[in-house]
């Protein structure tokens, strides 16, 4: 009767599939995911305003800010910066704040969020004309 060779060693645990994790590595995932969740909540809140109000040490002046400078401003994307620009130029300067509520989507909110951050003139006087007619002061 000839003998038969040892049966090869199976890798263990040859019926469980090779991306399935154990039960404690399963809980270990659950974990972390639910922990970065929740960073992900606290980093990011969508009511807050990362500026503070009180202390706009930089304020953007409307009437010679470009729609780049605009932009810069949270909620105001290039489409929006493009339109205040535009109807600043249509309509002249502006020279109270209820100037910048007749552009096409700033509203009360809008404005309310973006009021801390800009500067109006002062006065109602007409402005100086730029340029050349400055030099020649």
């Amino acid at each position: 009767m000839p003998v038969a060779p040892p049966a090869a060693a199976s890798p263990p645990n040859r019926d469980r599939p090779a991306f399935a994790p154990t039960r404690a590595e399963g809980g270990a995932v659950a974990v972390l995911a639910a922990a970065m969740l929740v960073a992900a909540g606290f980093a990011a809140r969508p009511g807050d305003d990362p500026t503070p109000h009180a202390a706009a040490a930089c304020r953007l002046d409307v009437n010679d800010a470009a729609p780049a400078e605009w932009a810069l401003l949270r909620g105001v994307g290039p489409v929006l910066a493009e339109r205040i620009v535009r109807d600043r130029v249509d309509r002249g300067p502006y020279r109270a704040p209820p100037d910048l509520l007749a552009v096409k989507g700033v509203g009360p909110k809008t404005f309310a969020r973006l009021e801390p951050h800009l500067r109006f003139p002062t006065s109602t006087a007409p402005r100086p004309p730029a340029g050349p007619a400055l030099a020649a002061r």
